[in-house]
């Protein structure tokens, strides 16, 4: 199936990439009614509709197909207001601040947006490298022809750097600000993160077969067992850790606190781990490095049925088994600002499970 813009003036969603790429009803169904971010703004002096710059989308002109799916109220109340920026990379690798661009220029049709989150590998896996590896199997795409939203504040952190460099590292960026009204050929905004309702393992494969081949990581010679300590940050942490750590020194566990060491070291140590223990976290970013891992143990506070990690993990073909931790502190910000009491005697028998 092509990515060709529809022949009537009315906006078009797939319903998920599944269908864009497969074909299915040709790749479009009518937008939702809950598609309410996506307003109109209108011209004075042209009194056309023009789609602009809003919490992170690029909106474009009502007569182009715009594909994209529903956006993750999850991560709406999360950032709200955090993606404001973005950069055109023009097919001879120049690139153009839109606010230099009259605003009735459109770009060329096979222009694919992708917005970028780089605060830590599960948000880029679901928002970007997924349909960066899917599209990339499309031959009518050019990916030399893209625009990015950039969050800057998401490149800050040490995986977020050494990410940019492994997936990025020959474009240019620039930077525009909210609100600039301008047009393009065509648009695809893939979703910025279901968790544990959507993985797509050939995209996962792609990541984790860039990680190990640009970072050049080197299998040990038997594989290890790991826990993932958030001994070095204050939230989000076991006040009973110390039992956890002893319970699992019987199995010959590693305690491993990844701000300790290099993104480089922490996705090899990943990569030879065959059972990882973590609290939900980006200390578990580097899971994305695996190759031997066969099982996934993470402790969170919710109940929630997956996370980002158990979408890698479905990804990688890796067993996933949350353990939910009893809540002993929260604040405001209680979904990720906490301190649990995890139940030892639970992971203890999960572990024995596996390696008897």
């Amino acid at each position: 199936m092509k990515l060709s813009p529809a022949n009537s003036r009315q906006l078009y969603f797939a319903d998920s990439l599944e269908s864009l790429i497969d074909g299915e009803k040709d790749g479009y169904c009518k937008a939702p009614p809950t598609a309410s971010y996506l307003t109109p703004e209108k011209s004075a002096k042209t009194n056309e509709n023009y789609y602009v710059v809003n919490d992170g989308y690029i909106i474009i002109e009502k007569n182009t197909c715009i594909i994209t799916t529903s956006r993750d109220l999850y991560l709406q109340e999360i950032y709200p207001k955090s993606w404001p920026l973005a950069h055109i990379l023009t097919e001879d690798g120049e690139t153009i601040n839109v606010q230099d661009l009259p605003v009735n220029d459109t770009f060329a049709n096979d222009t694919v947006v992708f917005p970028f989150m780089l605060r830590d590998l599960n948000h880029l896996f679901h928002s970007t490298m997924d349909n960066y590896a899917r599209l990339a199997y499309c031959d009518h795409v050019s990916l030399q022809n893209l625009l990015y939203l950039f969050p800057k504040q998401d490149s800050s952190t040490p995986a977020g750097k050494a990410l940019k460099s492994i997936f990025m590292d020959d474009i240019n960026y620039k930077e525009i600000a909210a609100g600039i009204k301008y047009k393009v050929g065509k648009l695809v905004v893939p979703p910025l993160g279901n968790r544990n309702e959507y993985f797509c393992s050939r995209a996962t494969k792609y990541v984790n077969h860039t990680i190990n081949q640009k970072l050049n990581i080197n299998k040990a010679s038997h594989p290890t067992r790991l826990f993932i300590s958030r001994a070095d940050t204050p939230i989000r942490n076991l006040i009973n850790e110390d039992e956890v750590i002893v319970a699992l020194r019987q199995f010959g566990f590693t305690n491993l606190c990844p701000g300790e060491y290099s993104f480089q070291t922490q996705c090899e140590l990943y990569a030879n781990a065959e059972i990882v223990v973590a609290v939900h976290g980006n200390g578990l970013t580097p899971l994305v490095a695996s190759s031997r891992c066969r099982h996934l143990i993470e402790f969170e506070a919710f109940g929630w049925g997956g996370t980002a990690y158990s979408a890698i993990a479905g990804g990688l073909g890796i067993n996933y088994m949350p353990i939910k931790c009893e809540v002993m502190q929260s604040d405001i910000q209680g979904m990720f600002h906490w301190l649990g009491k995890a139940d030892v005697s639970q992971l203890v028998n999960i572990v024995s499970s596996i390696l008897d």
